[in-house]
């Protein structure tokens, strides 16, 4: 057989190949509902100023039953009003390309894809993937400042630990259990069993957490977690499928999957949450990174252990989170600066070279007006 210059053989000489042209398929990124729900239903433009300030009440007001003709009423006026305050945090994917590809290559009848809207659709998905992963986290412990305020600590009681292993006393720059006591409160579930190892979900766990993110009318609407806690769940209220429809399979119409109802909640799968199972759950999280560590420490709080929690200090397993959100209350604050709003820069070249860059900046943050309306539990295996 003849030998040929790999790039100058007969074949490659005489015949151009076939470039599927229908899509550039996306192998890398992966779903993200809960940032679907956000942008569909809690969006809320951010108009300019300092910070932003959400109003919360937490007392009320003096009165009670009195014997007619007495007088003596209280003339104290009481605080009642509280405030959140939450900043917009930064974010920026940078596109970079060089004049010689996008300018004399990447053009004319031959070039099957345009490369800069390729790469201009790959810096969406990758602040999308970013934002999803900052939404499990925090933005006020040491280290995080810069990143979005996540749910992780809206739904922290300022008592018990999140999911990572952080008691929240604070949200919003507001103190929990001061003067403003349990207003500020979230609920935190664990699902283990009662020495801190990993449990096996229940349909009763379910039922208990979304009925302590419930207040009269106010229902949890939307639970979200990853491929297996979702599995689980789903496996646990088969056996109820057969008698009540709440947990027939639907399309979520906003995110455009499967899932299936739980009460007033859709629940749905998002490969961004965390989890302790490969690949979801694997140290580089698809190159974004990871949120996730398999024990945190626990310490029993004054006043006793609630909610699932082991009656002694113990190591926990965090293995599976699953979280409860009412998106009534919830807001995806953005800016609606034309620069920070999540559009596109004008390519502006390098003065020593032939790169172009442009800048994708978004300037957001993810704020819960009323914390007790969701919920976050984890410490369930398979």
């Amino acid at each position: 057989m003849a030998v040929y210059d790999p790039i100058l053989d007969p074949i490659n000489l005489t015949t151009l190949p076939e470039v599927n042209d229908t899509a550039a398929e996306d192998l890398f990124f992966m779903g993200a509902p809960l940032q679907a729900h956000l942008r569909y239903k809690c969006l809320v433009p951010f108009k300019g100023g300092a910070f932003s300030r959400n109003l919360f009440q937490f007392a009320p007001l003096n009165g009670g039953a009195y014997a007619r003709g007495v007088g003596g009423f209280s003339l104290i006026k009481p605080v009642t009003l509280g405030g959140t305050v939450f900043d917009p945090r930064y974010y920026v994917v940078m596109i970079i390309e060089y004049l010689e590809d996008i300018e004399v290559l990447n053009t004319g009848n031959l070039a099957v894809f345009d490369l800069v809207e390729l790469d201009v659709a790959n810096a969406h998905q990758t602040l999308t993937a970013i934002i999803a992963l900052d939404l499990n986290q925090n933005g006020q412990t040491t280290g995080r400042t810069i990143n979005i305020n996540g749910w992780v600590e809206a739904y922290n009681d300022g008592i018990m630990p999140s999911y990572d292993g952080n008691i929240y006393t604070s949200y919003g720059t507001a103190a929990r259990n001061g003067n403003v006591n349990k207003a500020l409160n979230g609920n935190v579930y664990f699902g283990g069993t009662s020495t801190g190892a990993g449990g096996t979900l229940q349909y009763p766990q379910l039922n208990t957490m979304y009925n302590l993110g419930r207040r009269g009318a106010d229902e949890i609407d939307l639970i979200v977690g990853n491929k297996p806690i979702v599995s689980f769940a789903e496996n646990r209220i088969q056996t109820q499928q057969r008698f009540g429809q709440d947990g027939a399979s639907m399309r979520d119409p906003y995110w455009g999957a499967t899932g299936f109802r739980f009460k007033n909640a859709v629940v749905l799968i998002d490969d961004y949450f965390p989890t302790a199972v490969y690949p979801y759950g694997s140290s580089t999280n698809g190159g974004l990174g990871s949120n996730l560590t398999s024990t945190i420490s626990y310490t029993v709080p004054t006043g006793g252990a609630y909610n699932g929690f082991p009656a002694a200090n113990a190591t926990l397993t965090v293995g599976e989170v699953l979280v409860g959100f009412n998106t009534t209350r919830l807001m995806f604050r953005i800016s609606d600066s034309a620069e920070f709003g999540g559009t596109p820069t004008d390519f502006i070249r390098v003065p020593d070279g032939t790169r172009v860059a442009s800048q994708l900046k978004l300037a957001c943050n993810f704020e819960c007006t009323a914390p007790w309306t969701g919920i976050q539990g984890y410490g369930w295996v398979a």
